[in-house]
């Protein structure tokens, strides 16, 4: 959560202020100073959002304002503490929000409404959420962000098309190009795809067609399997169309994809009679 936090607020800064951050350094650094202040039973380090953007109003340049932040924080404990007692946390909070009102930039809402909407949604969804708590809100925003990037590889855009059989005008080839390639969050969704296509048109053979440079593992392998026996339980033949070598000798390996055909065009593949 602490890194979290940090990294955020830092590159936001670093937007705002034209300048660039180390992600890897940051982390370094982080972690570093976490494991050193153990040994004196400090509280967890980690940057803070309102201190930073009250140093950012007061114009502070250099490390060294922690310095004089820690001089002052020191004196007030000290000697002032019974004086601020008596302080409302609402002035607090006024002083808080005053210095991070500057930071929400409703420039960037009015560009993403009119260049992609769906972006929106991680930056409501950590806008509403920091008003419980900033990280949490961070964390939201990261998770929203997560099921954006996860949608489009587990329910993929397939292109198929049916090719009529030239032995039975009856029955048709279909031909299913998958540019997700085989892989664990979208295998289930593709094997539903076939079924569905099955039930509805009388198949001779099912091609699944891949680029060369295909993403593949052991999880699209099974899906290969499974639905090769459903289709030879059918008396539907299936075919793979890829020049992928890696796919090739790994499904070579594999004892259950033995009768696996594969073909480097689609031509040759219509050649054989699929």
């Amino acid at each position: 959560m602490g890194i979290l936090e940090s990294l955020a607020i830092g590159k936001a800064f670093a937007r705002k202020n034209c300048y660039e951050i180390d992600v890897n350094q940051e982390m370094i650094a982080i972690g570093v100073s976490n494991i050193v202040s153990s040994f004196a039973s400090s509280f967890s380090i980690t940057g803070s959002f309102s201190r930073t953007a009250i140093n950012s109003q007061s114009g502070v340049k250099t490390p060294a304002g922690g310095i004089v932040t820690g001089l002052i924080v020191m004196f007030g404990l000290g000697l002032l503490t019974p004086l601020i007692y008596y302080i409302p946390k609402t002035s607090l909070a006024a002083v808080i929000i005053s210095a991070v009102i500057f930071m929400v930039d409703f420039d960037t809402v009015k560009m993403l409404w009119r260049t992609k909407r769906v972006d929106l949604l991680p930056w409501a969804a950590t806008f509403c959420v920091c008003f419980y708590q900033i990280p949490y809100g961070i964390l939201a925003g990261v998770g929203v962000s997560l099921i954006i990037l996860l949608f489009p590889v587990t329910f993929p855009k397939l292109e198929y098309e049916f090719v009529p059989s030239v032995r039975s005008p009856d029955e048709f080839s279909l031909v299913i190009n998958m540019s997700s390639g085989l892989i664990y969050p979208s295998a289930d969704y593709i094997q539903n795809t076939v079924k569905e296509l099955l039930r509805e048109t009388k198949l001779e053979g099912v091609l699944l067609k891949l680029n060369e440079d295909a993403n593949w593992d052991y999880s699209g392998l099974l899906m290969l399997t499974e639905l090769m026996q459903l289709l030879q339980s059918h008396g539907i033949a299936l075919g793979v169309v890829t020049c992928n070598q890696s796919l090739r000798s790994s499904a070579a390996s594999y004892d259950q994809l033995n009768d696996l055909k594969f073909y480097s065009k689609l031509g040759e593949a219509f050649d054989n009679d699929v």
